[in-house]
């Protein structure tokens, strides 16, 4: 069994592979998810896994891994791969599905990449020194044979001024180049002194090395402020949009009954996982307000598997308080009172709270089965319907999940007649069909509607172990309205550890990594709908656990 640790901060991409590894059932591979990027050595002690496999983004935000396993990559656009390049990690290139992760850790195809090589600086052209103006030699005439380029003309001028007056070609061209000199002499006078500006010298640090880090450290953090910034706008949209989705729905619990008409099938250990898993799952917004009815009021079993303190109240002390309402009303000719008079006793959420259980490690309600069954027969359908219609509708439960016994009593039939939606817990054994086919023929007679069924086959062994396949299971099991099998959710494979976990009270689905975990969130993903994230709960201490609290 080859096991990947997939490192990346997007929840939706990694629910996605681990559910399509699932799905397409590949051999001898194991993916461990990991969205927070800053347990991963943590978690690599923890899981010991083959080989770590990294989104090519998380790359720019943790450069330096040191790790003792071989790391990978895969980048989710272009821009991506030359991160893998620059950290010479190996890439399974562009992947833009699970399907195409999973192809490509299956085939253990690498791409090569690349690098881009510098180009060579280019070399500064040479200056040219502009050439000075060759001034050209006029020719004169010979009545212009004294050139006024001679800087005695003036001088000559000045001595024999009779000869100037005498030529009025001298005299005139003379003038003109005075003229000109005066204009272009330069002048003599001297700028005023710049003041010279202060400059404060440059002082080197000697520390050049603790200043990158320190610019190096600065850049990181702006990167995780950033990529959490555009987290919490994605748990922003997130929660929105599940405020949208809930305020449709407000006022109404979603009523999930398990059932069974064989015993020993597993439907209890299914029930309390569930409610365990969906107290846990976390859209954003927070935690689901879930409750677990044990409506196998003779024997039920969820405080047992739970841990749920026996000596506080349960469903015995409410029916006794609905018991002296409905004495306070009239009854009709035979007894019983009408569905608007058991509806008129009206529970808070607050008040009810006084009847329920909560555990506080997972937040998890309990409406608990009477702890004898001298106490459940005293328990009418009447005092039944009350407590089931306050849990649905004034509880602000989002759901409610109803473990149930393996027979027909009112408790068990209410909880059928109430659910949107059946998981029925099946094995592979005949005597568990026969006995369901007689139950779901009495449904189909009392006009249920058979749509609501869904089939869960716990405890799958190999056909050659038990002589009964899972083709068998689907054509013992037909919907009468359309003749098909019912859809199976969930193949729940056989194993100790379950038994292992309900021995010591503590749900299996808080290791993550386990398979039965995983086809739990698989059940919990068809639920609600949507991705979801599984969140941690704290272990126990050893003094709690010693103690027994909660």
């Amino acid at each position: 069994m080859t096991t990947i640790l997939l490192v990346d901060t997007n929840y939706t991409f990694t629910a996605d592979v681990e559910s399509r590894l699932i799905l397409n059932e590949i051999p001898d591979l194991q993916i461990v998810a990991l969205n927070n990027v800053d347990d991963v050595f943590r978690i690599v002690q923890n899981v010991q896994p083959d080989k770590v496999l990294l989104n090519a983004a998380v790359l720019e935000m943790y450069p330096d891994w040191n790790l003792t396993i071989p790391v990978i990559s895969y980048a989710r656009n272009t821009d991506s791969l030359a991160l893998a390049a620059k950290h010479n990690i190996p890439c399974y290139g562009v992947v833009d599905t699970p399907e195409t992760l999973l192809t490509a850790i299956e085939n253990n195809s690498f791409v090569t990449i690349q690098k881009k090589q510098p180009e060579p600086p280019k070399k500064p052209e040479p200056v040219k020194k502009p050439e000075p103006e060759r001034k050209t030699q006029q020719t004169f005439t010979q009545e212009e044979e004294i050139s006024f380029d001679d800087p005695l003309v003036e001088t000559a001028a000045q001595k024999k001024p009779e000869y100037v007056k005498e030529n009025p070609i001298i005299s005139e061209k003379h003038a003109v180049y005075k003229e000109q000199m005066v204009s272009e002499r330069p002048s003599f006078q001297e700028a005023e002194p710049k003041k010279p500006v202060y400059q404060p010298p440059k002082q080197d640090s000697g520390n050049n090395a603790f200043d990158l880090r320190a610019q190096l450290a600065q850049a990181k953090e702006e990167e995780r402020r950033l990529a959490k910034k555009q987290q919490e706008e994605q748990a922003r949209r997130d929660r929105q949009q599940i405020n949208e989705q809930l305020e449709r729905k407000k006022g109404k619990a979603k009523v999930i009954t398990v059932y069974s008409a064989k015993g020993g099938v597993g439907k209890t250990t299914i029930s309390c996982e569930l409610a365990v898993y969906l107290a846990l799952t976390d859209h954003g917004r927070g935690k689901y307000k879930v409750c677990i009815a044990d409506f196998n009021i003779d024997f039920g079993d969820v405080m047992a598997t739970l841990s749920y303190d026996p000596d506080r109240f349960c469903m015995t002390n409410w029916a006794d308080e609905i018991r002296e309402k409905l004495d306070a009303l009239p009854r009709d000719a035979y007894g019983n009172h009408t569905k608007e008079q058991l509806e008129s006793i009206q529970y808070t959420d607050v008040q009810m709270e006084r009847w329920l259980q909560k555990n506080n490690e997972n937040g998890l309600y309990a409406l608990l089965a009477p702890t004898s069954n001298e106490d459940s027969m005293d328990i009418s359908e009447e005092e039944l319907k009350v407590m089931m219609h306050n849990l649905i509708y004034n509880g602000g439960f989002d759901f409610v999940i109803c473990d149930t016994g393996n027979n027909t009593r009112d408790s068990s039939y209410m909880a059928l007649m109430e659910a949107d939606q059946v998981f029925l817990v099946v094995t592979q054994n005949f005597n568990t069909m026969n006995c369901n086919n007689s139950v779901l023929s009495t449904l189909y007679k009392v006009k249920f509607d058979m749509s609501k069924i869904n089939l869960i086959v716990n405890k799958v062994k190999p056909k050659k172990s038990v002589g009964i396949g899972m083709d068998e299971v689907a054509e013992a099991l037909k919907n009468p309205d359309t003749g098909r099998p019912y859809p199976c959710v969930a193949k729940i494979k056989d194993t100790n550890d379950i038994k292992q976990a309900n021995n010591n009270a503590e749900p299996l689905v808080y290791n993550p990594s386990h398979e039965f975990t995983k086809s739990i969130g698989q059940l919990v993903s068809k639920i609600v709908g949507n991705d979801f994230v599984l969140e941690q709960p704290k272990k126990k201490s050893f003094l709690a656990r010693l103690f027994g609290s909660k």
